[in-house]
């Protein structure tokens, strides 16, 4: 919702309305399908609706990145660094998992449970607070973009490793879990 809200955003700032419409479209159905997935889910997107945003997702993504690519009277809120930046969390989640994929002499797509959401559900959040968290580091990296609208697109993406490295670990993982335990007392275990 995140992603497409913000790309809607730069296409209306770049009078692109055709573009700006399918994204907050995409965004209200993402609303009202989070809506009735938190827990007790009604409903499951699955693979293929999965596949249908990531797709979508895709297509708005290219086209920002060929309207930074023109010449003439381009907003900067167009530019690579935000379209960037604000798919980060997806790109630095495909990178991670499949470098300790083939790390650990695996597949790099052999499914498991290395992705980030499982390493923030593994302390305990459980599904509204990953999303919170998942939430909260995508915002992150967009306001980095926002903060430093100069930076070249190399130098922008290894700052955003750098600080995703630093950042989305399972030590800070378990810090944040920490602090929550200390306000709001650790979550009760289910017993089966």
């Amino acid at each position: 919702m995140l992603i497409t809200s913000v790309f809607g955003m730069i296409f209306i700032l770049n009078d692109q309305y055709a573009y700006a419409g399918l994204s907050f479209a995409i965004a209200g159905a993402l609303l009202a399908f989070l809506f009735f997935n938190f827990e007790p889910a009604k409903v499951f997107m699955g693979d293929s609706g999965s596949l249908v945003v990531g797709f979508s997702i895709s297509v708005l993504a290219i086209q920002l990145f060929n309207l930074s690519m023109q010449t003439g009277n381009v907003a900067f809120y167009a530019s690579p660094n935000l379209v960037a930046a604000t798919l980060f969390i997806l790109i630095f989640d495909l990178s991670r998992v499949s470098f300790i994929r083939i790390a650990n002499g695996g597949s790099p797509f052999k499914a498991d449970r290395s992705h980030i959401h499982h390493m923030i559900a593994r302390q305990q959040f459980g599904h509204r607070g990953t999303t919170f968290i998942m939430v909260s580091y995508n915002a992150f990296f967009i306001l980095l973009a926002l903060i430093f609208p100069s930076a070249s697109f190399v130098t922008f993406l290894i700052a955003c490793y750098a600080f995703a490295i630093f950042l989305i670990n399972n030590k800070v993982a378990g810090i944040i879990a920490g602090v929550r335990n200390k306000f709001v007392g650790a979550p009760k275990l289910e017993v089966n």
